[in-house]
């Protein structure tokens, strides 16, 4: 579960985005990260600018632990925290000023281009809902390009299909939150290899 906050400090021509992201399993709250992110509004653009500062956190120990086994378990894969509460990651295509696909999109097209499937289950296996989200994009893509998908991308696929909440999204100069169901839906409807998509590459 995820949600942000936003506070203009206009007297100091700043602003402030808040993030909370938690953890909730069966009803409790496993982990929670409060975290502040502060930039120029103005000037700048340069992204080494932007400060991210947690201000408080809490963790129920023991249901971590058991949820770190539990992924291990689902995915094959030890679970990086670091990617648990990232905020640089974003799923789309085309976002920003003028449309330009986010770096993540990018990684995804080269990754399907050269056929890199070791690459896309390392997606598949990520703690970030976002990088799975891409890689499930990139099974629906190598399908549509006729390479049948091993049993073992199969079922990581199926799990990523039936997660629930919210996954960060762009699209041209609006970002926000989408159910992971609807974007996982929209995804399903694509009919050609980078019709919805930065690049359609030459075979």
């Amino acid at each position: 579960m995820e949600c942000r906050g936003y506070y203009p400090d206009t007297a100091h021509k700043r602003y402030f985005d808040y993030y909370l992201g938690m953890i909730i399993h069966k009803g409790k709250i496993i982990d929670a990260r409060l975290l502040k992110e502060e930039a120029l509004e103005s000037g700048s653009e340069d992204i080494d600018s932007v400060v991210v500062r947690e201000i408080a956190s809490f963790r129920n120990d023991r249901a971590y632990a058991d949820m770190r086994a539990l992924f291990v378990h689902e995915y094959g894969a030890e679970m990086q925290e670091k990617e648990l509460f990232s905020t640089e990651t974003v799923y789309g295509d085309w976002c920003g000023f003028g449309g330009s696909p986010p770096p993540y999109k990018e990684q995804m097209d080269t990754l399907v281009a050269h056929n890199d499937r070791a690459g896309i289950v390392a997606w598949l296996q990520s703690a970030s809902i976002e990088k799975q989200v891409y890689a499930f994009d990139a099974c629906h893509d190598m399908k549509l390009k006729g390479i049948k998908l091993s049993p073992e991308e199969q079922r990581l696929c199926k799990l990523i299909s039936k997660k629930k909440g919210l996954i960060q999204t762009c699209g041209g100069c609006l970002y926000g939150a989408e159910d992971i169901r609807e974007v996982i839906s929209g995804i399903k409807k694509k009919k050609e290899v980078g019709v919805i998509g930065s690049y359609r590459w030459e075979e």
